[in-house]
């Protein structure tokens, strides 16, 4: 399962906030990935609230596995392939 932060702060936050990183496009890309490759059975794909981990460089992750946990922070746009290669 990878869980895409998507939490939107209100205007003026002191904290940034994900889905203004782009977390939504990121999320679609991998539900799009995942299908072309067949692999959209296995690995589940969704947006989730707030991860705990609040960047202005990038979208929080979590991976979740049978014997994976990680949490990344990610470039939405830079940083697929190191996306897809931790899944």
């Amino acid at each position: 399962m990878v869980l895409v932060c998507s939490n939107q702060r209100a205007e003026g936050s002191r904290r940034p906030s994900c889905a203004r990183q782009d977390g939504g496009s990121l999320r679609r890309w991998l539900k799009r990935r995942l299908s072309e490759e067949g692999r959209r059975e296995q690995i589940m794909v969704s947006k989730s609230g707030c991860l705990g981990i609040c960047s202005a460089e990038g979208v929080t992750l979590a991976i979740l596995g049978p014997s994976t946990r990680r949490l990344l922070v990610v470039d939405p746009n830079t940083d697929r392939e190191l996306i897809w290669e931790q899944i």
